[in-house]
């Protein structure tokens, strides 16, 4: 989905993605995965798999390893410093 905003979180420690936007690999998770929120919430993570971030520059980045967290709010990506 070309309007998919994601916000970068300097408190978050793993990618976080609402709906299913993943580019390449995708494995759905069969065992309960939870993530616990920084406001104490938890919910459920349905799988893990690549997303391919396209910036208006052109520049592709490719995330692994993200969440696909239907119920979150807000699509997060973390940043090192």
């Amino acid at each position: 989905d070309d309007d998919v905003v994601w916000w970068v979180d300097s408190g978050a420690t793993v990618y976080v993605c609402k709906n299913r936007c993943f580019s390449g690999t995708y494995d759905s998770l069969n065992d309960v995965s939870i993530l616990h929120m920084g406001n104490e919430s938890t919910t459920l993570v349905h799988g893990r798999g690549c997303v391919d971030l396209k910036f208006t520059s052109g520049k592709i980045v490719s995330l692994f390893n993200v969440l696909h967290v239907p119920n979150i709010r807000k699509i997060l990506v973390l940043i090192v410093f």
